[in-house]
């Protein structure tokens, strides 16, 4: 069974990314963002994340799931981007 993991607004790294180990040792899991997150949230997501993210690790995959947020700035967007494929 595939399993959703939810990134919420109050998610630390170190808990979200024993989550995400614990599901993907389970058959499997996908990260999807919390609807309704506001810019603030977004960007502070970016912030608690953005310092361990590198291709595809869990860090990577939560700022790419931010790059699928209605609120989130051009200019955040292109922080990820340069971050992710830099």
């Amino acid at each position: 069974m595939i399993n959703k993991v939810l990134i919420t607004a109050q998610i630390e790294p170190d808990s979200f990314k024993k989550e995400v180990r614990k599901k993907l040792m389970t058959g499997g899991a996908f990260l999807k963002l919390e609807e309704g997150l506001s810019a603030e949230q977004v960007t502070a997501l970016y912030e608690r994340f953005a310092p361990e993210a590198t291709g595809y690790n869990i860090s990577g995959n939560v700022l790419r799931e931010l790059l699928s947020s209605p609120n989130i700035s051009d200019s955040l967007k292109e922080k990820i981007e340069g971050r992710l494929h830099g």
